[in-house]
């Protein structure tokens, strides 16, 4: 259930960043900023670093820790959650 739960919320982080940068924002990570700096598009960049974090989701489960995969969920549903509040705020504010 961890994993599922682990790349459900890597499509989320994944949608939610593509408006999330639709809509004029910056990307907070250093390491997507230079994804995205060296992409021929946001969306093929994003899609790079969504499949290397599902493949260290997918070793973090196999090698059993399952505890780590766990937080990792718990942070990134609070990044899907930045990112709903702040698309939130940009599309009110207009």
């Amino acid at each position: 259930m961890a994993l599922l739960c682990f790349i459900v919320l890597q499509c989320l982080d994944f949608f939610t960043t593509l408006v999330f940068l639709n809509r004029g924002l910056e990307e907070g990570n250093p390491m997507v900023t230079w994804v995205l700096s060296h992409a021929d598009s946001p969306w093929f960049g994003l899609v790079v670093t969504k499949l290397l974090a599902a493949f260290i989701g997918q070793y973090l489960y196999r090698s059993g820790r399952i505890t780590l995969l766990r937080r990792a969920n718990l942070g990134f549903s609070l990044v899907v959650s930045w990112n709903l509040f702040a698309i939130a705020a940009v599309y009110f504010r207009r």
